[in-house]
């Protein structure tokens, strides 16, 4: 279970994503993570209710307020990066970093991988890699490569603070970081006179941003509180082979040969590491 609903959480991010970078060639990137952030409350709310929970200690609150505040810098930097036009090139490479983290602290912490899970782990670098690949000439500048690097590092503390929450405090941790996120947001909007509310045309497209990325953590928080944390996150990972087909199906965009391998092969890791 906890491997479907960290492969589910690759969809919703890749949705999330999309929706994010194409909002932020609209208006600023921090005015559409504050937004998407808020208008994610009601779904929030809605999932920590509906989802069994025994006990909220204040080690879930913190370790959940301080996910909060990594996850909106990865998200204000990740859409950042997005609008600078390089999707195919920056979700590939925020997903790889972002995997290759919280692996490493999952083995130094004691977690145990067998030789197919290994396998699934280094065919899904390879399937992002891939997908990264637009066979043409276009390169990460500088400061786009800064920010995948800043959004990479905020979303394996996302995922690693997480995982130390107890399964009995439920999704009551998510509703913590947003209570800390949303505020951080808005504040930097406001400080960088970019806050205003989106306009009709893109309120649409941030919304989607927002509830998809909401539904993602819910997933991505259960997969953590019931599984590995290596695995779970290596299959979050995946998430740009669905932003390449929201790209495909939206804006008609054409993957190269090397990116639709790519997605078979993530496909293929998907398997090895669910089965």
């Amino acid at each position: 279970m906890s491997q479907l609903l960290a492969l589910s959480s690759a969809a919703l991010y890749g949705i999330a994503d999309f929706s994010g970078g194409l909002a932020s060639r609209s208006m600023r990137s921090v005015g559409v993570a504050a937004w998407s952030q808020f208008l994610g409350v009601p779904l929030l709310i809605l999932g920590a209710l509906m989802i069994p929970f025994e006990d909220v200690d204040r080690v879930d609150v913190a370790y959940g307020a301080l996910g909060g505040v990594f996850g909106i810098i990865g998200v204000i930097a990740l859409y950042g990066a997005l609008a600078a036009g390089t999707m195919s090139l920056v979700s590939p490479l925020t997903g790889v970093l972002t995997a290759v983290i919280p692996v490493v602290w999952g083995v130094t912490a004691g977690e145990a991988i067998i030789g197919r899970q290994w396998l699934g782990i280094a065919l899904a670098l390879v399937a992002v890699a891939l997908i990264a690949a637009n066979g043409g000439s276009t390169r990460l500048g500088s400061g786009v490569l800064v920010r995948a690097l800043v959004a990479s590092f905020g979303f394996a503390a996302f995922f690693i603070a997480l995982d130390q929450t107890s399964e009995g405090a439920g999704m009551w941790p998510l509703v913590a970081g947003r209570a800390v996120s949303i505020p951080l947001a808005l504040g930097v909007a406001a400080v960088m006179a970019s806050g205003a509310f989106p306009q009709r045309r893109v309120l649409p497209t941030v919304a989607v941003a927002g509830n998809a990325d909401v539904a993602a953590n819910l997933a991505v928080l259960g997969a953590l509180q019931t599984g590995p944390l290596g695995i779970s996150v290596v299959l979050t990972s995946l998430y740009p082979a669905f932003t390449a087909l929201a790209a495909v199906a939206v804006v008609r965009e054409r993957p190269t040969v090397r990116q639709t391998f790519g997605i078979v092969l993530a496909l293929a890791a998907a398997v090895l590491l669910v089965v």
